[in-house]
């Protein structure tokens, strides 16, 4: 299985990520006081020396959960796909809210929840705190020599 995503965010914050999930938008309020759906996303001004976005401390624990919860009817099938996930990663790390955005079945999507429950990560930090962020993370189900589309 492999992990491809790609960056919606600035150059000078990817480089910064172990892992680049699909889009991220950095919360400087509580998560109440603010619909994380419609946060805008750091301008390149927004970003301090320092600053961070949420990096997953163990990618390879993404492919691991990937492989673990592969749904076994959909895997002797041999169906391959996708779930794109949206989540916050909280301040302290803890990942919350998390949601299906798309995904190639049903199933899958089911699955992505508990593979993005699991994950670990250290939170974003802005102006020298750690602040929740919204994080988009395409969850891939592949089989040897079948890779997720």
């Amino acid at each position: 299985m492999t992990l491809r995503t790609t960056a919606t965010i600035f150059a000078a914050a990817s480089a910064l990520l172990l892992v680049r999930p699909l889009s991220l938008a950095a919360q400087t309020t509580a998560p109440a006081a603010q619909d994380t759906a419609t946060a805008p996303a750091a301008s390149p001004a927004d970003i301090a020396v320092g600053d961070h976005e949420p990096r997953l401390l163990n990618p390879r624990q993404l492919e691991a959960r990937e492989r673990s919860f592969y749904p076994t009817l959909l895997h002797d099938a041999g169906v391959v796909g996708t779930a794109q996930m949206r989540f916050t990663v909280k301040a302290d790390g803890r990942i919350a809210d998390i949601q299906s955005l798309n995904s190639s079945h049903d199933t899958f999507a089911e699955a992505a929840v508990h593979v993005v429950h699991g994950l670990r990560y250290a939170p974003a930090v802005s102006g020298g705190h750690p602040v929740d962020a919204v994080v988009t993370l395409m969850v891939e189900f592949s089989l040897p020599g079948h890779p997720a589309s």
